[in-house]
C-alpha cells in the first residue's frame, strides 16, 4: 500500500527481475505503461524502496530479504 502519487497514476510493467548469484541483490526491470515518464516512475520507486523491500521479504521465502535495484 504505497500512498506514493506518481505510482498511483502509473501502471507499472516488471517484466523480468534477475537475482545476483548470492541472493542479495535483485534488479528489477520496470516499464510503465505506454513508457512515458520513465524517470519520475524509477525515482519513485527508489523513494519507496523501503517498503517495497519489506513486501518482497514478506512474501518471499528467503534468508534475507534482497536489495532491491530498478
Amino acid at each position: 500500500d504505497i500512498q506514493d502519487p506518481v505510482l498511483t497514476s502509473h501502471v507499472v510493467t516488471i517484466p523480468e527481475v534477475r537475482m545476483s548469484p548470492d541472493l542479495k541483490l535483485a534488479t528489477a526491470y520496470v516499464m510503465p505503461l505506454g513508457g512515458q515518464d520513465e524517470g519520475e516512475v524509477i525515482r519513485a520507486l527508489e523513494r519507496n524502496k523501503k517498503i517495497l523491500r519489506q513486501e518482497v521479504a514478506r512474501r518471499v521465502n528467503l534468508k534475507f530479504a534482497p536489495d532491491l535495484r530498478f
